[in-house]
């Protein structure tokens, strides 16, 4: 439930709405009886419930979901919404159908340069719109045209939210792998937090952590299911690929039809692993419902956050350095090798030579001698 799904209710309860014109009102806007249903107990459990009153049903936490339900249920989505699939498609199909046009016909480096970071842009927006029509699917159904006008105007704090997650997890590091996967998994779910709760920059990424403490192993697991799961779909369409080696003779044909084919398997995974996420997510958010607070410990992820952002920095500086010294000592070899003089090695030999005619070994002299 989003805080302003929640405010809204409940500035509608204040003016008088009954429950009935709620009800219509958030059926008319696209939201599912369930989540109504959700958010008008949670807004109403703030009041004075009697025990007979059906409201006074204590909230049940969730049981954990499973991973091999929940891809099902993933790529039945996807096959749904191919509209999805083909925006994420898009991008990277332009980009090499129009660098191959460019290349035949002669075109210029700038054209290229034009349609990559086209095709970037537009890679980027598809992204987050369809994560925000995944997200908000199960309480309301988005087309690609709403999510899209609602990319192009989040864009940018939506990927703030994305990288700050991305420093913490590299300021991670910094205490090597079994720490950075940690905290990796205690702010995966910044993004969605985002997109349902509303929350901006760090904050997203503290909700995420508060959300998935106390659960991160459940999640760990899960998500490594997913992997398994996600890793065996890629063997077996490895093996069908290479198969149509053996049937495909033409090579252009052949690498055409495998860039078709590893670009649909990348969307459709691309929209399961949204999917998941989305789905964890929301049993997180269920199992720990309320508000958000800063916690007083904001300061270490925000030191991670820096310390990510820095040590790369660091990191390039110092293999510059690096590289600079090395070329300066190849440098100085280079000078001495050709300070050295050079040597007559003909007038040595001719010397030699001389100094061989005039010498006369001990024996033969002694021999000489006493005849």
């Amino acid at each position: 439930m989003s805080p302003e799904l929640i405010t809204a209710v409940k500035e509608r309860i204040e003016r008088g709405y009954t429950d009935e014109a709620i009800r219509a009102e958030l059926i008319s806007a696209g939201y599912t009886e369930a989540v109504i249903g959700q958010v008008l107990a949670f807004v109403r459990s703030s009041a004075p419930i009697s025990a007979d009153s059906p409201m006074a049903i204590p909230v049940i936490p969730p049981d954990v979901p499973s991973a091999v339900e929940i891809v099902s249920e993933a790529i039945r989505f996807a096959f749904r919404r191919l509209d999805l699939i083909a925006a994420l498609f898009a991008g990277p199909l332009v980009l090499v159908a129009a660098s191959y046009f460019i290349s035949q016909t002669g075109g210029g480096l700038s054209k290229i340069l034009i349609i990559t970071l086209a095709s970037i842009v537009w890679n980027v927006l598809a992204y987050c719109a369809t994560l925000y029509i995944i997200t908000m699917s199960p309480e309301r159904q988005v087309s690609f045209g709403a999510g899209l006008a609602w990319a192009s105007e989040n864009v940018g704090s939506f990927f703030w939210v994305s990288f700050l997650a991305t420093m913490v997890v590299y300021g991670g590091m910094i205490l090597f792998f079994i720490p950075s996967l940690i905290v990796a998994v205690l702010v995966g779910f910044a993004p969605y937090v985002y997109v349902k709760e509303g929350l901006k920059g760090m904050n997203a990424v503290l909700r995420s952590r508060e959300l998935v403490r106390g659960r991160w192993w459940t999640v760990f697991k899960l998500g490594l299911i997913m992997f398994l799961l996600f890793f065996g779909l890629a063997i077996g369409i490895g093996i069908i690929s290479s198969s149509l080696s053996f049937v495909v003779a033409d090579s252009k044909a052949l690498d055409l039809m495998l860039s078709l084919i590893t670009q649909t398997v990348v969307s459709v995974f691309m929209i399961v692993g949204m999917f998941f996420g989305m789905k964890i997510y929301q049993w997180l958010l269920a199992t720990k419902p309320g508000s958000y607070l800063p916690p007083p410990d904001k300061w270490k992820y925000t030191t991670l956050a820096w310390l990510g952002g820095v040590l790369p920095l660091i990191g390039i500086l110092i293999a510059i350095i690096a590289i600079s010294l090395s070329d300066a000592r190849q440098k100085a070899r280079e000078v001495q090798v050709n300070e050295v003089p050079a040597i007559d090695y003909k007038e040595q030999l001719q010397n030699k030579d001389i100094l061989n005619e005039n010498y006369l070994p001990p024996t033969a002299t002694s021999t000489e001698t006493l005849n």
